[in-house]
């Protein structure tokens, strides 16, 4: 891993320095790829910068089903990048992923399993030869709440979510934005889609959220297309 090279450093640096330095040595963008949640003080590792880790380091995931239902669905994975193994792979431990009504807001559990257990796998991983992942840095998907209070999520927009609940089992703006940046397919946009508007919110963070729907439909389109 490109971060062990650098693994002295890492190691010396405080909490605060250790995500820029992980920022630095991936070329990962702050604010966009990866961010620091103000009130937890956790730094944010977005999906943009978790696939970036993975195709500079060849991460691959493989992914089995442990359980899966309407009411719960529980994934495990294994990385594996370039290293010593017969195979010529190297592999991490078994990491699980889970989505249910308890830690999910969003109510297409699959998706969401998959792709928390995805970016923990990656970053596990990355960070294994460094002291790990601790308690320090969470996947985007993985800890809840993460795009609030990052002023610099969505550099290009005028307006951001203010993340508030309107009603206690609703997703915030923040996590429905979450969401519409990771989605992969036109079913996810039009779940997430259906679920804003059900909802109470300001004109901003409607007019917020309608711009990141038509920019997550024209990235799936232009990504089909290819």
């Amino acid at each position: 891993m490109k971060i062990t090279e650098h693994k002295k450093e890492y190691m010396a640096a405080s909490q605060e320095e250790k995500g820029f330095i992980l920022g630095r040595v991936y070329g990962l963008n702050k604010g966009e790829d990866f961010w620091k949640h103000k009130q937890s003080g956790k730094w944010i590792i977005g999906k943009g910068g978790t696939e970036k880790i993975a195709a500079i380091e060849d991460i691959k995931v493989e992914i089995n089903v442990e359980h899966i239902s309407r009411e719960f669905v529980c994934l495990s994975g294994i990385a594996s990048w370039p290293g010593g193994g017969a195979d010529g792979r190297s592999y991490g431990e078994r990491v699980f992923a889970s989505a249910h009504g308890g830690n999910c807001k969003l109510d297409y559990y699959p998706e969401m399993t998959e792709k928390r257990l995805k970016q923990r796998c990656v970053k596990d991983a990355t960070l294994r030869d460094v002291g790990g992942a601790g308690t320090l840095f969470y996947g985007e998907d993985e800890f809840d709440g993460a795009q609030e209070n990052e002023p610099n999520t969505q550099p290009d927009n005028k307006s951001k979510p203010a993340g508030n609940k309107s009603k206690a089992n609703e997703p915030t703006v923040g996590e429905l934005a979450s969401a519409l940046n990771a989605a992969a397919s036109m079913t996810e946009v039009k779940g997430i889609w259906a679920q804003v508007e059900k909802m109470s919110m300001s004109d901003d963070d409607r007019a917020y959220l309608t711009d990141l729907g038509s920019k997550a439909k024209k990235r799936i389109n232009d990504t089909d297309a290819a």
